[in-house]
């Protein structure tokens, strides 16, 4: 009786071995497979928006959050610096539209604009936390024609110092919150209760430019908003207050929606490469290897996130039930996906 393998798989002389998997991902320019990963995901966002939006693919108006991840297992040895990888993710496509592997953390500020630069960003919403809150990054998305919504903290202290002392007045100005019936566009709020834990979203939008950035350092700047949260677990209350600058007109409410958008991308992409495809896990030391290998997973997570085969199942499913299925393994490696 043949092996089943023999089968579902066309391999004549059976699996690649660890070994020659492994010799194949050392041998791989990092820079090149990156750069095919991209192409073939422009071509898939062009797909998409094409079914989604008719003739007018370019009205590319999704938020498009910008992060770094580490790769905690690329440690050789103690002192050793870990790969990290800087990701843009589209919230609305739930797809990684690009990325780029850095060798240390510090370097994450300069691949930014790497990333940008791979992508057609024309009207969308670039997002990012306080690593992305760079000049240099401010003009790069205008240049793309689009706009950004990013976080301001210490590492610029004279532009969030100067939002917090405006902040700070303004409460004292204004100690109490706008009413719901007002349909105020500057100011907005939600709640959101689950499992015990309750979070208190507020956010005030303003304008008044001239008094954080008087010097017209920072390209694009229109308004800045200022979103407090108030979270209650238990009995156990805390507070947040985060610090943000636009180059897009855009309401409290809006701002709200973009900022959690944002944070789609923790639970989108980070939890599911790390949980479902271990990447943590991950004990590949060679620098070339890991980040080949990282690119691998990024490809697998995104050709699950397009088949709607297997939509209602964890990623961990989908990814069993690709080694079990063989017409839906065919369908992801092939990218003949069963339409929406």
């Amino acid at each position: 009786m043949l092996p089943v393998n023999s089968f579902t798989f066309p391999y004549k002389y059976g699996f690649p071995t660890h070994y020659t998997i492994a010799t194949v991902c050392k041998l791989l320019d990092p820079e090149a497979f990156t750069q095919l990963f991209v192409d073939w995901v422009s071509d898939t966002v062009s797909e998409i928006n094409a079914r989604k939006m008719g003739p007018h693919p370019e009205k590319n108006d999704n938020v498009i959050a910008i992060d770094g991840k580490a790769l905690r297992g690329s440690r050789p040895a103690k002192g050793k610096k870990l790969v990290h990888m800087v990701s843009a993710y589209s919230s609305e496509l739930k797809l990684i539209l690009g990325f780029t592997p850095v060798d240390k953390k510090s370097n994450e500020i300069t691949a930014i604009p790497e990333v940008l630069d791979m992508l057609f960003l024309e009207g969308a919403l670039i997002t990012s936390d306080a690593m992305g809150c760079q000049k240099n990054i401010c003009k790069k998305i205008i240049e793309k024609k689009a706009d950004y919504l990013l976080c301001a903290k210490d590492n610029q202290p004279t532009l969030s110092g100067n939002i917090e002392a405006y902040f700070s007045q303004y409460i004292e100005e204004h100690p109490d919150d706008p009413e719901p019936a007002d349909n105020d566009p500057a100011f907005s709020e939600s709640i959101e209760r689950n499992r015990g834990r309750q979070e208190h979203r507020r956010c005030w939008v303003f304008n008044d430019i001239e008094d954080i950035d008087p010097k017209h350092e920072w390209p694009g700047l229109k308004p800045f908003s200022v979103i407090q949260r108030d979270r209650l677990v238990g009995k156990k209350q805390t507070t947040e207050v985060h610090f943000y600058i636009e180059s897009r007109e855009m309401t409290a409410s809006s701002v709200l929606a973009a900022v959690r958008n944002h944070w789609s991308i923790e639970n989108g992409q980070h939890l599911s490469l790390d949980v479902s495809f271990e990447e943590d896990a991950s004990k590949i030391h060679q620098r070339t290897a890991a980040k080949n290998v990282a690119t691998v997973r990024r490809w697998c997570f995104n050709a699950h996130k397009q088949s709607s085969r297997f939509e209602k199942e964890s990623m961990a499913g989908r990814i069993e039930l690709a080694g079990l299925d063989q017409d839906y393994r065919t369908e992801l490696v092939l990218e003949k996906f069963y339409p929406d």
